[in-house]
């Protein structure tokens, strides 16, 4: 056998086994193609184009071979060599492309569908969430973050259909595209028709408001003619008592006169209470204001109420309403907008209610006192305040009818907590005593007996500064000093104790209450 014969052989064994190699590629794959992953799928898509390339190249070259050794003329290649060429191209390239469409409707059909399918499901489900959505001026935001997520959702999916597209059939393909395709359409449709929407729910609401605005101005107008109207009346009763007062004293005038005159007796100022005259003019007294705090309110209220009587006989409703309000400090006003109500009851109705609960009140004066911290020390001004603080503290209670509130074992030890501890010495000393007479049932009634005594006492104490004494002599030794600059006189021309001036001995020697020094001129003094 000669040379170019074994090298066509040869290539035909290399073609043989290029094409068993191939075969047994197809049936492995078609073996298995239900039980294969979706990447195991793909990389035996791979490996069958490799193996069906390497038994074309194989056929290519053994045809070439066959050609050569024909003296390069390819008539005479026989028709049997030149069929099994173009029989084995095509075997190959129908089983590529067989095995290819299995692959592919494998892949498809288990994976790409299901992907590309849930990325449209999700991409429509956001679209009617975002079709559904009333918009006004609250819910734009949220439907904006709904077109936000539907843009992102059909980029996804485009992004998926881009990576399945050469693994679908033709029509899934096409129906895809033609899904995108409808929603990218929708969204821009959807889009403007909530824009509109938007607009015109923003024009409602500016309208809306434009109407608030009107309707808030015209009852501040309507409030303000109101005001002005009880102004008026307010005015016209304050002149008709200012009148009514005016008559009243000529009439008492008169009636002194008449008096005077007629020489009656029993009939004079001194007998007439009427047609006494006022030696001296008292400064009127204004009515007390109220500054929202709750534990002065019943006080003030009584006050008020007894003043205003007397001061406005007349008992004008108007002129009470607007001495009431001006009886107010402006964060009061403010606080419970006492100018909407119309009569005195209705606001003292609402002053009741916020400032008025005598419990609340009750526990505020008692949580003020414990708040007060202990004394410490030699410190007889805070003794006192502290004693004061109680005193207050059971006035006040009382006044609102709950003085149980303080005398109360829990007070009682409070109170006694807080006292220094020469004053709760002399304070048991005191309960020690029989003749006090000190029991559970009277303790808190003792202690105050008790705290009222050392109230003078250390009220006399603060008087005759004998405090202050004592505090300046035990000062510590080791204390810092202050450094003064002295000057010493070498000579005295005068006695000890003789004012150089005057030479008295009265105001020892200094000039400050010298009677000749302080009449010298400038120079004069600095003569002396």
């Amino acid at each position: 056998m000669i040379k170019g014969e074994e090298t066509v052989k040869h290539l035909k064994d290399l073609r043989t086994r290029a094409k068993v190699a191939l075969g047994r590629k197809v049936n492995s794959v078609t073996k298995m193609v239900n039980t294969m992953s979706e990447e195991e799928l793909m990389k035996e898509y791979g490996e069958v184009h490799k193996a069906a390339t390497k038994v074309t190249e194989a056929n290519s070259e053994y045809l070439m071979k066959l050609i050569l050794n024909a003296d390069s003329d390819e008539d005479q290649v026989s028709e049997e060599l030149r069929a099994d060429v173009e029989k084995t191209d095509g075997e190959t390239s129908q089983r590529l492309e067989e095995i290819s469409e299995v692959i592919k409707a494998n892949l498809w059909s288990r994976h790409g569908e299901r992907k590309v399918m849930f990325a449209v499901g999700e991409a429509e489900k956001v679209y009617e969430e975002a079709e559904a959505t009333q918009i006004d001026l609250v819910s734009y935001e949220s439907y904006e973050k709904q077109l936000n997520n539907l843009e992102i959702l059909i980029k996804e999916l485009k992004e998926v259909h881009s990576t399945w597209r050469g693994w679908a059939p033709e029509t899934a393909k096409t129906d895809v595209e033609e899904i995108v395709r409808q929603l990218e359409t929708r969204k821009n449709a959807l889009k403007r028709q909530k824009e509109a929407e938007f607009n015109k729910a923003r024009g409602a609401a500016e309208l809306a408001r434009t109407a608030a605005e009107d309707e808030r101005a015209q009852f501040a107008l309507a409030q303000l003619r109101q005001d002005q109207a009880q102004r008026s009346k307010l005015a016209e009763a304050q002149i008709a008592a200012e009148e009514a007062r005016f008559e009243l004293m000529k009439a008492q005038h008169k009636a002194v006169e008449e008096a005077h005159t007629t020489g009656v007796a029993g009939t004079g100022p001194r007998d007439n209470p009427m047609g006494a005259i006022s030696k001296i003019r008292l400064k009127p007294v204004s009515l007390p204001k109220f500054s929202g705090s709750m534990r002065e309110f019943h006080r003030w209220k009584k006050d008020w109420e007894s003043l205003q009587k007397q001061g406005e006989p007349s008992g004008s409703p108007e002129v009470k309403k607007f001495q009431l309000l001006d009886s107010m400090e402006e964060k009061v006003k403010k606080d419970v907008t006492l100018a909407s109500y119309s009569t005195v009851e209705d606001m003292f109705r609402v002053l009741e209610n916020r400032y008025g609960n005598r419990s609340t009140i009750a526990l505020q004066i008692v949580a003020e006192l414990e708040k007060i911290p202990a004394v410490k020390g030699d410190q007889p001004r805070k003794v006192i305040d502290l004693i004061q603080a109680v005193e207050k503290a059971l006035a006040d209670l009382t006044d609102l009818g709950n003085p149980g509130a303080i005398n109360h074992p829990l007070m009682i030890r409070s109170i006694e907590s807080k006292l220094p501890d020469q004053v709760k010495r002399e304070w048991v000393i005191f309960k020690a005593k029989p003749e006090n007479g000190v029991t559970p049932v009277n303790h808190f009634n003792a202690l105050l007996k008790f705290l009222k005594e050392q109230e003078e006492i250390l009220e006399s104490l603060e008087q005759l500064k004998i405090t202050e004494t004592s505090e300046k002599m035990e000062k510590p030794q080791n204390r810092f000093e202050r450094k003064y600059a002295y000057t010493k006189a070498t000579r005295r021309d005068t006695p000890e104790g003789e004012c150089v001036v005057c030479g008295e001995e009265k105001h020892n020697n200094k000039l400050f209450f010298c009677k000749k020094f302080k009449g010298f001129g400038l120079a004069e003094r600095k003569t002396a």
